[in-house]
């Protein structure tokens, strides 16, 4: 996969789901106080955004490894651990003054560690609705944790999952880090590879061989 056949791809579906959930912030605000209202349109966006995880997930394992051929979240998160620059970076969310790390328990996984509450939230809205269940030590209706929290935290997941994928994509092809275009308006990445990379909204500048080089986005947000 290349690095515009992952923007093609899956970078402007991000940008569409990003936009969706943007669209609710007019009625709630990210804020802690929040963070367990749920909602229709939540349950919409988690499982949406839960399927996409799941496929680009494979894919981008598949750039770590490309004989990687499993489709189990648990297999995804063995191979996501190997690569550094994945478990050490973190997801900020500009302008709300919150860092999320929606895989930080990736690399404890073969230790025995308990699903994502993100992805277990994911699973449970998808296959047990209407059951009570427990996640985390809460026990409630299933679709009442399609919340504000584990929606905003799914998608930084996918925004993290597609950003690390298109740097091993640009890596591969010999050519700079940075970030797709359209630029996220909610989120950016921390660490290591990511803490010198200029995160835009539409255009970016940067420097290759000497040359100043702009790039616009031709995808809407």
């Amino acid at each position: 996969m290349t690095s515009q056949e992952l923007v093609d791809s899956f970078w402007t579906h991000y940008i569409m789901l990003e936009k969706e959930f943007m669209a609710t912030t007019g009625f709630v605000r990210i804020d802690n106080d929040n963070f367990s209202t749920y909602s229709d349109a939540y349950a919409k966006l988690l499982l949406h955004i839960g399927s996409e995880v799941d496929v680009v997930a494979k894919e981008t394992c598949k750039l770590i490894d490309p004989a990687f051929s499993e489709e189990t979240m648990d297999k995804y998160r063995l191979t996501l651990s190997s690569a550094p620059e994945f478990i050490n970076a973190s997801v900020e969310l500009i302008n709300y003054g919150v860092t999320l790390s929606p895989w930080n328990d990736a690399e404890t996984v073969s230790a025995g560690n308990p699903a994502l509450i993100w992805w277990k939230a994911y699973n449970k809205v998808k296959h047990e609705r209407m059951s009570v269940v427990t996640i985390d030590g809460i026990t409630k209706e299933s679709f009442k944790f399609a919340n504000l929290k584990n929606t905003l935290t799914a998608l930084g997941a996918l925004y993290h999952l597609i950003l690390h994928a298109y740097y091993l994509a640009l890596k591969k092809e010999g050519k700079n880090t940075e970030v797709p275009l359209p630029g996220s308006r909610l989120y950016k990445m921390n660490g290591l590879v990511w803490n010198n990379v200029v995160f835009p909204f539409d255009t970016c500048f940067y420097i290759d061989n000497g040359c100043l080089i702009m790039k616009t986005s031709t995808i809407p947000y």
